[in-house]
């Protein structure tokens, strides 16, 4: 601008600031303001010079507004004489107060920050990341111990029944064991051993299927760092370990940060993956203990082994037993809908009075606002909105718009539940799906991989159930259980069972959360 820092003040006082108010000169703008400010310095010389400019409207505006001007100059002016109690010495920072800090971030469950603060890093157990890798040879020195193991095979993807198996790892109070072939859990000497010791692993059901994939049975779990942290806090919104060992003030690696995300995830060198194996196995037995401690002061102990580890172990089964599709009723359900789109394209096209990509939103807007000049209900950054609740207003409006929900209706079926529920069948004819036992803070179970929880039960799309098929025949006592049993359970807070016939005895669990 060519101006010194207190020549700000004259400017503002000419042009005046909207965002502070200040009224300025009339038609006097930054512009102006600088010529002025270059020719003569400051407000007050340029007034004591007035005449020397050449008759004009802005020479009249100043004129006129050389109270406002000067009220603009002092609005814009930092008093420096505020009542100032305190000096320079005063505002020396001298470090946060540790103990107050403490206190505070104590009383309102700032973990996190807690963790943070210098002192704290003595409360992280000594860890030994020494390692011992078994193979064929090494099996037999195994330790006995009266002590539970740290147990997990490890994979890359959360898709437990089809993830690549990497490794697995047995952790000791003094050492970890570690393998990246897991088919030496098969063998004798390793699956004897497992036999008699009782199996601490973060996620139970996830170890349970795995194993049942190296045709494993695994003996006695008696600890899930998983669930019992998802008991303790059910509002956690992560199932990496390192994140959960976090909020427990425990430093963990995150997954993410050994094996990568995305198209980049991959296995790490042995040296690196055997470590985390390591740190992995010491922290299930470090947290062990203290989760223990947290169930029983929130009452959660009996909820924690007599509900959630056995539920765990049920889901795991159910799991592994999976959901046997008919594959040919339902490709041909798939044909069927695949020609009733066909039909309802060549109707579409007809009524609109040309050929478009009726699954883009872009042309079919410009054909239905602008072709047929239907009215516009609303509108996007990217133009007009043909969302449904938009279609369900236009339908007495043109024909086209019933056969375009038709249309959506039954390519919804396609892609999700057909070519959706195809592409997840596994080799041996059956939907695995997974079971989410520790996802939401009511207790919910959900299902991924795929959703088995959202399959229509109404209109044409009730049709997709009948591709789902027993896995054997129902027998005379299975039968006989169906018609006494004739009752409906929802796993949430409080857990109920509850049986539409009166006489039958209803029970009751109740689910305390954090």
């Amino acid at each position: 601008m060519g101006l010194k820092p207190k020549q700000i003040i004259d400017l503002k006082g000419l042009m005046g600031d909207t965002s502070d108010n200040y009224p300025g000169v009339t038609k006097v703008g930054e512009k102006t303001a600088l010529k002025l400010l270059h020719q003569f310095g400051s407000i007050d010389n340029l007034y004591k010079n007035i005449d020397d400019l050449k008759p004009s409207k802005m020479k009249e505006n100043l004129i006129n507004d050389h109270d406002q001007a000067i009220m603009s100059q002092t609005l814009a002016t930092i008093d420096q004489d505020a009542p100032i109690e305190i000096g320079l010495d005063d505002l020396d920072y001298k470090g946060p107060d540790i103990e107050k800090l403490r206190d505070l971030y104590t009383r309102l469950d700032m973990r996190q920050a807690l963790k943070k603060l210098p002192g704290n890093e003595a409360q992280q157990p000594k860890k030994n990341l020494h390692y011992v890798v078994l193979t064929d040879a090494n099996l037999g020195q195994l330790p006995k111990t009266n002590l539970p193991v740290a147990f997990e095979i490890e994979m890359l993807d959360d898709n437990y029944h089809v993830s690549p198996q990497i490794g697995f790892f047995i952790g000791t109070k003094d050492e970890t064991y570690v393998s990246t072939d897991v088919t030496l859990l098969t063998l004798k000497p390793l699956s004897t051993w497992l036999a008699g010791h009782e199996l601490a692993v973060f996620d139970a059901k996830r170890n349970l299927v795995a194993a049942n994939r190296l045709d494993l049975q695994l003996p006695h779990i008696g600890f899930d760092v998983l669930l019992a942290s998802y008991l303790l806090n059910p509002d956690q919104n992560s199932n990496d370990f390192g994140q959960i060992a976090e909020d427990h003030d425990y430093t963990l690696p995150l997954d993410a940060d050994v094996y990568g995300k995305g198209a980049k995830r991959q296995v790490p060198d042995d040296e690196k993956l055997f470590t985390h194996f390591a740190e992995k196995a010491q922290a299930i037995l470090a947290l062990r203990p203290h989760l223990l401690k947290d169930l029983d002061d929130q009452d959660q102990t009996k909820l924690f082994a007599d509900m959630e580890m056995p539920l765990a172990k049920v889901l795991a089964r159910m799991e592994i037993a999976g959901i046997v599709l008919d594959q040919p009723k339902l490709t041909e359900m798939g044909d069927q809908w695949t020609s009733t789109m066909h039909v309802l394209e060549e109707k579409i096209y007809g009524e609109a009075g040309l050929k478009f990509n009726l699954n883009s939103p872009k042309q079919l807007g410009e054909v239905l606002f602008e072709k047929l000049n239907l009215p516009v209900i609303k509108k996007t950054k990217t133009g007009y909105s043909t969302s449904v609740d938009v279609l369900e207003q236009l339908k007495s409006a043109s024909p086209i718009v019933q056969d375009i929900l038709d249309y959506r209706t039954v390519a919804k079926l396609q892609s999700t539940y057909v070519a959706g529920l195809l592409k997840a069948v596994l080799p041996d004819g059956k939907i695995h799906t997974r079971y989410l036992q520790t996802l939401t803070a009511t207790g919910r179970l959900s299902s991924v991989d795929p959703n088995m929880q959202n399959i229509p039960a109404r209109d044409e799309g009730k049709q997709v159930r009948q591709a789902f098929v027993p896995s054997q025949p129902a027998g005379r006592f299975s039968r006989r259980i169906t018609r006494r049993s004739n009752c409906a359970f929802w796993r949430t807070f409080p857990v109920t069972r509850i049986c539409k016939r009166p006489s039958r005895r209803t029970a009751t669990f109740t689910r305390t959360p954090r």
